[in-house]
């Protein structure tokens, strides 16, 4: 005979069943009434619209795709920078002056990526945009709109991929980074052979990620235009 608690996980599993059904009825039946409903979609308005529509998709696309590129070289850099270890390697004013040139990129980036996680995207768009209408007002509204939309997407997805690229880079151990620095290999040749094949493995998905979430808040635009 079964028990008690499996009668009751028996029962559960059912009323989840039953919810489901119900939940997937309920949102089938809005979609109809909404596309096909009394007061549905004007599906006339829309055939006639579609290349309103085309265009609309083509510049979220190339606003997406151009700021994403340049935010990820952007974030590469800064991602390296920040997980450097900053040390003084060379004696005299000489090693003290690269120290102290790196120390301050290092925490001019993470000034940057706090500035950039810790204001809404909404408020970065408005201000770049502001910005350039009060610089360049001259030139065509469309134009400077379209510029400030890259120009706010491309500084906001840096600062998020740097984060990514500097967590991806730190995964690698730094026995390995000492080893080929051991054998000879320069810094760039320690990052191009060790330490990106290792990263990029682990970066592709959050990568992924930010494309997708960029695309999404690229609607934020609409603010300017």
């Amino acid at each position: 005979m079964r028990s008690l608690e499996d009668l009751r996980r028996q029962r559960a599993r059912t009323f989840d069943t039953i919810a489901a059904v119900v939940l997937t009825v309920g949102i089938v039946g809005l979609l109809l009434e909404v596309l096909v409903g009394r007061y549905g979609l004007n599906w006339t308005y829309i055939a006639s619209a579609w290349p309103t529509y085309l265009r609309g998709a083509w510049v979220t696309f190339y606003v997406t795709t151009v700021s994403y590129i340049v935010g990820m070289g952007i974030g590469f850099i800064i991602g390296w920078a920040r997980a450097a270890r900053v040390s003084v390697r060379k004696p005299g004013a000489q090693g003290a002056a690269v120290f102290g040139v790196k120390y301050t990129l290092r925490r001019m980036g993470d000034g940057y990526v706090a500035a950039i996680r810790g204001t809404p995207l909404f408020v970065q768009i408005v201000f770049v945009s502001s910005v350039l209408v009060i610089r360049f007002s001259s030139l065509d509204p469309n134009q400077l709109a379209l510029i400030a939309g890259l120009v706010a997407l491309t500084a906001n997805t840096g600062g998020y991929q740097s984060e990514i690229f500097r967590a991806g880079i730190q995964t690698v151990h730094t026995g390995q980074v000492e080893a080929a620095r051991a054998i000879g290999f320069s810094r760039w040749k320690a990052m191009r052979h060790v330490i990106l094949p290792q990263a990029l493995r682990l970066v592709i998905p959050p990568l992924t990620n930010e494309y997708i979430g960029l695309l999404k808040a690229s609607s934020l635009l609409l603010v300017i235009g």
